[in-house]
């Protein structure tokens, strides 16, 4: 990001948007054979953590938030980064008395209960929300918990500053720093540290932006977006076992329907990918639970985040670290989504929504954010109704548990903790060294209960908890 100043960096226009004023927080767990120098251990994760803030200096930084008085009531200000107080970053817990060891974790596949955020994480995430104008805001906290025989390494990143893509390639700078004595390529430092105002393309003389309704709603300023109360809720984990996904992949891949694109009747996408299909029937399954309370007659929507990087043309490379999601809105009939043989449709519109989210689209919603001074009316969330709708987003490919994390070797999980429930948030946390695809989702009480009595859930799914 571009320096304005010895010790103040500039944000780009995608990094504005208040409703994500909150943490991105993953955390991965190790085990450390009996004999492990720990004291080895940590000095190698903070060297690799100096190495990281001497190649992007705005890792040490923290947020500010700067709205100028006479604008406080049209503007949602600008965020920034500062080094003026530079953080520590890594700190050091011992959590052996507070967790069971890491073997039971492991026995017990890593419910999402066994990590509890209070005492595994450096910050809250959503739906937590932080003001940098009042708070302390760090762009970046790792904390290092031990455990009886095992690690548990928790990455805490400030969601203005990076997405959940940009803190997976944060990640992996990391791991690169513990594996090489040379751990950063020019790109990786370059790209990692570009002007982000600059670097994303908008659009060109003579083009018009499309509405974004569904990206944009009421304004916002001065408050809480995701603190509303709601019914009792949890989140559970659940694995997809990578036999079953296949299952599920060959069968959201069938040409049993036709569909409209473009105002003209297609056979729909040539192709269907493993995350399509999961979403389809993680929306299905979640409808069907919930269709006893439901007008059969409405609509439900999912709201899926999805990595803007790869939809520009050419496309913006992973070492771009800005946040940078765009979300699609897919809506389907609740009276035809429940019917189980309709998760080929049901996907195949879902892969056609990443199509019809362009080079164009991207640009256009960059340049559209880019001229609001109020952007607390950006909202991913605008049109949804957490009783009836789902919104979801995947981690899947980051690529996390084969990576190398120098003498700590690859993890054997990924986990986002136990945080506040959010209702009708799904996140696909992992996909693990196997190929299964590890789930967090949360949902009511009531939804729950229907859910894990459905059949068609239980024939693809291991519930963790």
């Amino acid at each position: 990001m571009r320096q304005t100043g010895p010790t103040s960096f500039e944000l780009g226009f995608f990094d504005q948007i208040p409703s994500v004023s909150t943490y991105t927080v993953i955390l991965l767990g190790f085990p450390l054979p009996a004999g492990t120098d720990l004291q080895d251990v940590k000095n190698q994760l903070r060297a690799a953590t100096d190495t990281l803030a001497k190649a992007f200096p705005w890792t040490r930084g923290r947020v500010l938030l700067h709205v100028p008085e006479e604008e406080k009531n049209t503007s949602s200000g600008t965020y920034s980064v500062t080094t003026e107080r530079p953080n520590e970053i890594i700190r050091f817990e011992d959590v052996t008395t507070s967790l069971p060891s890491y073997e039971e974790i492991l026995r017990a596949k890593v419910p999402i209960t066994m990590i509890p955020p209070e005492i595994l994480a450096p910050r809250e995430g959503l739906p937590s929300h932080v003001d940098p104008s009042k708070d302390d805001v760090s762009a970046l906290d790792i904390q290092v918990n031990l455990v009886n025989g095992g690690l548990l390494l928790c990455f805490a990143s400030n969601h203005n500053v990076t997405d959940m893509n940009g803190q997976g390639q944060l990640i992996r700078l990391f791991a690169r720093a513990l594996s090489h004595d040379e751990p950063f390529t020019k790109q990786q430092v370059e790209i990692g540290n570009i002007d982000r105002r600059e670097f994303l393309p908008r659009l060109k003389n003579g083009e018009k932006a499309p509405g974004f309704e569904h990206l944009f709603g009421p304004s916002k300023l001065g408050q809480n977006t995701w603190g509303a109360a709601g019914p009792p809720a949890s989140w559970k984990m659940a694995r997809f076992p990578s036999e079953k996904l296949k299952v599920l992949k060959e069968l959201a891949s069938r040409k049993n329907y036709s569909m409209i694109v473009n105002g003209t009747t297609s056979a729909g996408p040539e192709w269907i990918s493993t995350n399509d299909a999961l979403s389809a029937f993680l929306w299905q399954r979640i409808t069907a639970a919930r269709a006893n309370h439901l007008d059969t007659k409405d609509s439900t929507n999912l709201v899926r985040a999805i990595n803007s990087r790869k939809r520009l043309q050419p496309q913006i490379p992973e070492e771009y670290m800005g946040h940078f999601v765009y979300g699609t809105l897919n809506s389907f009939p609740i009276e035809e989504i429940v019917e189980e043989e309709n998760i080929a449709r049901v996907a195949a519109a879902l892969r056609q929504s990443l199509y019809d989210t362009d080079d164009y689209t991207i640009r256009a919603f960059l340049d559209t954010i880019s001229k609001e001074s109020d952007k607390s009316k950006v909202d991913y969330t605008t049109t949804m109704k957490w009783h009836r709708d789902v919104i979801l987003s995947s981690w899947a490919e980051l690529g996390l548990s084969t990576t190398e994390f120098g003498s700590l070797g690859t993890p054997d999980f990924v986990r986002r903790p136990n945080f506040a429930p959010l209702p009708s948030c799904i996140f696909v946390v992992d996909k693990t060294k196997r190929g299964d695809y590890d789930v967090a989702i949360c949902l009511t009480t009531e939804d729950w209960a229907e859910l894990e009595k459905d059949k068609v859930w239980e024939e693809y799914v291991e519930m963790i908890g």
